[in-house]
């Protein structure tokens, strides 16, 4: 074992990577002018971002005046249970900046009223750039159905946190077009899903 430890202390001596790796940088966000963002932010662990409808009411508040304090032009967006969702253009190169500031005024307040301290969301949210029509109305099909899938509604138009069922307090009521492109991706993504337990059970 003594003589292990001695050629494994040579090998570090000439291969001082082994003996200390510095951490991979993070890759810098792609921030421009005009980009539009799917942004997902989550909670940390098992924590609850939305534990009642003072927090909802909050995270609304915040939302708009985070949008208007940057710039944001807001498309829609959608609370769950332990994470949201935006649909957000940003006219200048801002989302990490906008995001700090909603997700730093979000946590405190939140901490505030629920006699807790420390972190609430992870510390890396994700940014996706939308970069076509077609992208732009499957992000919002899948917000739309995403409170179905959670478990928090039957339909989209009855969850009244998120932009399809919010009557336009914060984002414009889905019109007709945006409306039967929900139906028609919900419906193909229910024959998807038969056709998966098909295949399964060997039906």
């Amino acid at each position: 074992m003594q003589q292990f430890c001695a050629n494994f202390a040579r090998t570090l001596s000439f291969c001082p990577a082994l003996a200390y790796r510095r951490p991979m940088p993070r890759r810098p966000r792609l921030q421009i002018p005009g980009g539009v963002y799917h942004v997902t932010q989550r909670a940390t662990d098992r924590e609850s971002l939305f534990v009642g409808p003072l927090d909802r009411v909050s995270f609304d508040h915040l939302l708009v005046r985070t949008v208007a304090r940057y710039g944001w032009d807001v498309h829609d967006y959608c609370q769950l249970s332990n994470h949201f969702h935006l649909l957000v253009t940003t006219r200048q190169p801002n989302i990490a900046r906008g995001m700090q500031h909603l997700n730093a005024r979000y946590v405190q307040a939140f901490n505030a009223r629920h006699g807790r301290r420390g972190a609430l969301v992870q510390g890396r949210y994700y940014s996706g750039l939308v970069e076509t029509e077609e992208h732009f109305l499957v992000v919002r099909a899948y917000l739309a159905l995403n409170p179905i899938e959670a478990g928090l509604c039957r339909e989209p138009e009855d969850w009244p946190w998120g932009g399809y069922g919010g009557r336009g307090k914060i984002v414009p009521s889905p019109d007709e077009r945006l409306r039967r492109f929900v139906a028609d991706y919900r419906a193909r993504r229910e024959y998807l899903a038969v056709l998966a337990l098909r295949d399964v059970s060997g039906l």
